[in-house]
Formats: structure tokens, C-alpha cells, sequence
């Protein structure tokens, strides 16, 4: 009896502990099928911003945010070369957006060569929808067309219960690139360029996972045969 009391205690730590691990919020990934089926989008090199969306029903934690990069062809026939850029997460983009719509930014350099490239990590974010807005901009000597990955077939998609997909975007600035413009006020348009990207994160709503409500339904069912044996046989004795 003691053996089975510890076996049942581990099973309910096992389907609580489930619940902690990340999951994965959204995430656009290339087709196992056809690995050499994408292509670079610049982000700065003609010029251009680009920018993907989601929108969710829940609340999460620790949330990591990265993007494909695909630093591994120069621009005009050259070599790759390392480059810089700023990466945004917005509640809003386009005419009219300023700091107070935006949840974090950060520099990053893209070295070369290709994978995924992780921006943002640690972050809390609440219900509603976001975009993720990467600029390279040509002020530093790192500056220049930074890359991301943008899948030329249908990708595989991954959204968490209550995440949709939303679009992608692309801007042309005005006057050939005006680094003094805030990136995501831009004019930006839906485009279908299957831009590659993840978002992880822990759910911060209280309920367990699917698979965690499994595993503490057994477990209380085990309880509960466990406390009915040992009143029989108290009864007996």
C-alpha cells in the first residue's frame, strides 16, 4: 500500500509538472517534404521592413520569440556578410502607431549562415494580437539586407488551442530608407510570403493541459480504489 501512495503521488507531480513545460504558441516552419524550397526576404536591402501577426485568446509566460534567418547569399553576387538590424513586437503597426503600442525591441545581428535567430525571450503577454516587425537599417557598418527565410511552398503551421495565424506584411519606407522614421509606423501591406518564425511560452491560465487532465484524472481515479481497499479492510480487521 505504502509503494502504491508514493506511485500515486508521483502521478499526480507528473501531471502537474506538465503543464510548466513551453509550448508552442505559433510557429511557421518550411516542409519537411521540400527542404531547399524557400527563399531570403530582405528586411532593409531595397528598402523594405517586413512583419508577421498572431492573435490569442490566452495569457502566457516566458515567452521566446525567434525568426529563420537565412544569411547565407551575398547581395549583386557577393558573399554574405554579417549584418544588423532592430526587431519590434507591436498591439499595432502602420500610420498612426508610436512607442505606446509597442510590447519590446531590440538590436540584433544576423551572422552568417542559416537558423533560427532567438530575439525575444522572458516576455508576458496578455490576450489579443501581435506583431512581430524586424527592420535593418544602413546607418553601421553592420547594416545592410538582413534575411529572413520565406517559404516558397505551404508551410507547416503549429498554433496553441485558441491562436490563429494572422498575416504577413511588407512596407516600402519613403525616401529610400529614412532611419528616422519608427519602423512600425510605416505603411505596411498583407502579402502571403510565409514568413518562418516561433513563439514559445508557458500558459498562465490556471487550468492543466489536455494531457496533464489525463494523467490527474487517473490519478484520482487510483485514489479514490486506493481509500475504498483500505476501508474494507479496516472493516475486516
Amino acid at each position: 500500500m505504502k509503494k502504491l501512495s508514493v506511485a500515486l503521488a508521483a502521478l499526480f507531480c507528473l501531471g502537474m509538472s506538465q503543464s510548466g513545460f513551453a509550448d508552442t504558441i505559433v510557429a511557421v516552419s518550411q516542409s519537411p517534404a521540400s527542404p531547399d524550397a524557400t527563399n531570403p526576404d530582405a528586411v532593409g536591402g531595397y528598402p523594405q521592413y517586413l512583419a508577421v501577426s498572431w492573435t490569442s485568446a490566452d495569457a502566457y509566460s516566458n515567452v521566446a520569440i525567434s525568426f529563420e534567418s537565412d544569411n547565407v547569399q551575398g547581395v549583386g553576387g557577393g558573399g554574405p556578410t554579417t549584418h544588423a538590424g532592430t526587431a519590434y513586437l507591436m498591439t499595432q503597426i502602420g500610420p498612426g502607431t508610436t512607442t505606446a503600442q509597442e510590447i519590446a525591441s531590440t538590436s540584433f545581428i544576423e551572422p552568417v549562415g542559416a537558423g533560427p535567430l532567438q530575439l525575444f525571450s522572458g516576455l508576458t503577454l496578455n490576450s489579443g494580437t501581435y506583431y512581430l516587425v524586424l527592420a535593418a537599417g544602413q546607418s553601421t557598418a553592420l547594416s545592410g539586407t538582413a534575411s529572413w527565410t520565406a517559404s516558397t511552398v505551404a508551410p507547416v503551421l503549429q498554433t496553441d488551442s485558441g491562436v490563429t495565424l494572422g498575416s504577413d506584411y511588407s512596407t516600402d519606407p519613403p525616401n529610400a530608407f529614412n532611419t528616422l522614421a519608427f519602423a512600425p509606423s510605416v505603411p505596411f501591406f498583407s502579402e502571403p510570403l510565409n514568413l518562418e518564425f516561433a513563439v514559445t511560452g508557458d500558459p498562465i491560465a490556471g487550468a492543466p493541459e489536455p494531457g496533464s487532465w489525463m494523467l490527474l484524472l487517473l490519478a484520482g481515479m487510483l485514489l479514490t480504489g486506493f481509500r475504498l481497499m483500505k476501508r474494507i479492510q479496516t472493516r475486516r480487521n
